[in-house]
C-alpha cells in the first residue's frame, strides 16, 4: 500500500497565502452586510413587542434610496468599488437582448468603471 503524498511545509504556507489572498475582497462586503443586518435588529424588536407600532413606524419610514443595479463583473479587479446606493438620477443605458433598452441606476464608481469599459470596447 502506497503512502499518502506528504506535505512540505512550504507548500502548505503557500496555499494559506493563496486562501487568505482570494478571500480578502470579500471582507469589506461581509463586514458591511452584518452591518445593515444589525441595523435591522430594533425593527425585529419592535416587532416582537408591539406589531401594530412596528407597522405605524414602517409607514413613516422614508422609502430607501435605490440600490445601485451595476454588473459587479463589468468591475472585476475592483469587487469593493460599488458605493451601494445609486446616485440621485445617474443611470447608465443598456441594450438588453431580452427587454430592449434599459437605464440602470448605477452609483458613481460603477457608472464610471461601466463608462470606461464600454468606451474602451469602441475604441
Amino acid at each position: 500500500m502506497t503512502e499518502p503524498p506528504r506535505i512540505q511545509p512550504e507548500q502548505i504556507a503557500r496555499m494559506m497565502t493563496s486562501i487568505r489572498d482570494a478571500f480578502l475582497p470579500l471582507n469589506p462586503l461581509i463586514q458591511q452586510t452584518a452591518h445593515q443586518l444589525a441595523a435591522l435588529r430594533p425593527y425585529l424588536d419592535l416587532y416582537e413587542q408591539d406589531p401594530e407600532a412596528f407597522r405605524q413606524q414602517i409607514a413613516m419610514t422614508p422609502p430607501p434610496a435605490p440600490g445601485c443595479h451595476c454588473l459587479c463583473g463589468l468591475h472585476r479587479n475592483s469587487p469593493t468599488e460599488c458605493a451601494g446606493e445609486a446616485a440621485p438620477g445617474l443611470t447608465v443605458r443598456v441594450d438588453s437582448p431580452s427587454v430592449g433598452t434599459q437605464h440602470v441606476p448605477m452609483c458613481r464608481p460603477c457608472a464610471d468603471a461601466y463608462t470606461m469599459r464600454t468606451a474602451t470596447a469602441i475604441s
